[in-house]
């Protein structure tokens, strides 16, 4: 095989499938595996739970075998040479690169070489590319990373009507956020969290492509153009019933909003100052954010808002803050309703903010 290919287009390839390869210990996973699609190369990774394939057009200039080739030896070979292009030979055994540098392969048949699954999508929906992209971004975080437990370390994506919602929980607290659509065949999709990253990674587009496959039913596939391609093992398991869980959601009247979300921000960085956990004490007169510590001392700090409700609760502050920043508190007030389980006390936290209504996180408060 002889390949022909722009060297800022191939590093970037690299670099992307990086997310796949990077600190896998079987060998034949750190590798990228190279091969002639007609006329043009596809660079693909896999490590056995996702697959992405790199399409560079009209790159291959005489076909022959597919090769596996050890990604980050090959990205920092590319990174070093000069020019433009990249015009590579397959020996045997070895990639000629030119300008004195060859790399050692292995080829694609050898034993144990991972099979990678058959790009055959069926019928995709069309999503819009930016919005849906930062929905998955903003779920990863509340997403658990436990991947022991898959029915919660995914991403739940639902389409239907006008409607596409995105939820994620780690057991402890949860997100959900809804986008208008045009109209969309109602379907589910449970993507696996760390995915999110990989769909990131995705070239910037107007749609973003979902589609399910008879010829791999266990798998997704995501695309958003023809030059990247995802194929991801969709995670099997019962997402909790997000819609019941919402319902717990008390009225807008029993709510403490914040009169700015960038001033909660502040008070609860102020209290990380000495602790881990903050108290979150509402009465009618307002909010007070308030943390101990036996050795760093405390702190108190009022928050302007008007309330209309009572709680005194523990809640890891690291976790208010990133809930804080996803709901995008600098841009409006923050409102804060407590759900009280039947008996008082022990029931979530809600979280909105009046900068992006069709976001929606709760948080589970510390036992004391």
């Amino acid at each position: 095989m002889r390949i022909r290919v722009h060297r800022q287009s191939l590093l970037s390839s690299l670099q992307k499938l990086s997310h796949l390869t990077k600190g896998k210990t079987l060998p034949l996973l750190k590798d990228v595996l190279l091969y002639a699609e007609g006329g043009d190369l596809i660079v693909a990774a896999t490590d056995l739970e996702s697959t992405a394939l790199h399409r560079h057009d009209e790159a291959v200039e005489s076909p022959g075998q597919p090769f596996a080739i050890d990604r980050e030896r090959l990205a920092r070979a590319v990174d070093a040479m000069g020019g433009e292009e990249v015009i590579a030979e397959v020996g045997d055994g070895f990639l000629n690169l030119g300008e004195g540098m060859t790399i050692r392969f292995i080829p694609a048949d050898a034993p144990n070489f991972p099979t990678l699954p058959s790009w055959e999508p069926g019928s995709p929906i069309a999503l819009p590319f930016s919005p849906v992209v930062a929905a998955l971004s903003r779920a990863y975080l509340f997403a658990s990373k436990e991947e022991s437990r898959s029915e919660i370390a995914s991403i739940q994506l639902t389409t239907e009507k006008k409607k596409v919602s995105v939820s994620s929980t780690n057991g402890r607290r949860l997100w959900y956020e809804s986008l208008p659509i045009d109209d969309a065949e109602s379907t589910e999709f449970l993507i696996p969290s760390f995915a999110a990253k990989l769909i990131d990674s995705l070239p910037s587009s107007k749609e973003l492509r979902l589609a399910r496959s008879d010829a791999s039913p266990g798998h997704i596939y995501v695309w958003s153009d023809d030059s990247e391609r995802l194929m991801i093992r969709a995670w099997e398991g019962t997402f909790p019933n997000v819609e019941t869980i919402l319902k717990q959601q008390p009225e807008a009247s029993s709510s403490f909003i914040a009169e700015s979300g960038s001033d909660l921000v502040s008070a609860l960085r102020r209290a990380a100052v000495v602790s881990q956990n903050a108290n979150l004490i509402c009465d009618k007169d307002g909010l007070m954010v308030a943390a101990f510590g036996d050795d760093t001392g405390s702190v108190s700090v009022a928050v302007s808002g008007e309330s209309e409700t009572e709680f005194d609760l523990s809640l890891p502050i690291a976790q208010l803050i990133e809930t804080c920043s996803a709901l995008d508190a600098g841009n409006g007030n923050i409102i804060l309703q407590h759900a009280s389980l039947v008996g008082g006390g022990g029931g979530p936290l809600f979280l909105t903010c009046s900068a992006h209504p069709e976001r929606i996180s709760l948080v589970m408060p510390m036992r004391r």
